[in-house]
């Protein structure tokens, strides 16, 4: 069964790392735990959200959703950012990919201005946030149970990044194949998958052709800033009642067939969780949503 909310947030707090051990808070730990990747790539996908490509190896685990804390060589940090690659893809290219906006934060100040090819991190994969509703079957893949599941995923800025990983990993339970660096075949949508996103600004809308594409026509991108886009022909605003509303109470979908996802800002996340309970009364089990700290 679902559940309402996760046992951990993301985490971003200090330890010392080294190849070969690790310590977090002054104390060693299993070395066992962790799994050495190696940096292999990094591109710019917005203003302030950079893309990193890491080689690990193909025994390593997460599920669609979750997040890697991330253990950089020689500083006093773990930085813990989402995966918006699919196991899949690890299976047959050994290959992780996450998304990271800049901070002040040292591992984020580090993967944007000093990380470089061939730069050696430890990684370990954590969290409860996954998709449900029988699509997950196993560590790597996505079962075919017949029960029908419609995922409805919020975002809202850096919070779509566990939604690319889920998405991508629904495409590739439909027979999709997914290439590295989310190159894939984008003539066809996904099948019971509805996304609502906002960023800041429209430039912040990462991995947006993608998702037009991969995504139903229920969907909505909007940016929240005041300023003008003359470039921008969509939704402006943030996801409220009213642009819920068409997929929640126009539509022919069942909201007993829904499963919502939620991830961003906190007084988003508990606005939207509000707002699904209260209007449009989804039980709080078909809520699952990502704390940040």
């Amino acid at each position: 069964m679902a559940t309402s909310t996760l046992e951990q947030p993301k985490k971003n707090v200090g330890s010392h790392s080294a190849v070969s051990q690790a310590k977090v808070g002054g104390k060693k730990e299993d070395s066992k735990m962790w799994t050495k990747a190696v940096v292999s790539t990094s591109r710019v996908l917005s203003p302030t959200v950079k893309s990193l490509t890491l080689k690990a190896p193909n025994t390593f685990k997460f599920h669609p959703g979750q997040w890697v804390d991330f253990l950089i060589p020689h500083l006093d940090v773990i930085g813990g950012y989402s995966f918006t690659s699919t196991p899949k893809l690890l299976q047959s290219k050994g290959t992780l990919e996450l998304a990271v906006k800049i901070s002040k934060h040292p591992a984020a100040s580090w993967i944007h201005d000093k990380c470089k090819q061939g730069d050696e991190v430890l990684i370990k994969s954590g969290g409860n946030f996954k998709l449900k509703g029988g699509q997950i079957d196993g560590e790597n893949s996505i079962s075919t149970s017949p029960a029908p599941v419609h995922h409805v995923f919020i975002a809202g800025g850096i919070g779509i990044t566990p939604f690319i990983s889920m998405i991508r990993s629904i495409r590739e339970g439909n027979g999709q194949e997914l290439k590295e660096g989310g190159e894939e075949n984008k003539t066809q949508s996904v099948e019971g998958c509805t996304l609502f996103y906002s960023a800041r600004t429209a430039s912040e809308l990462i991995y947006l052709d993608e998702l037009k594409t991969l995504c139903d026509e229920d969907s909505v991108f909007t940016f929240t800033s005041t300023q003008k886009d003359d470039g921008w022909e969509g939704e402006r605003g943030r996801i409220d009642g009213d642009k819920l509303t068409p997929l929640l109470c126009r539509s022919n979908k069942s909201t007993s067939e829904m499963i919502f996802y939620l991830c961003g800002p906190p007084s988003m996340t508990e606005d939207i969780r509000t707002l699904l309970q209260d209007t449009f009364k989804i039980s709080k089990e078909r809520i699952l949503y990502e704390k940040w700290w």
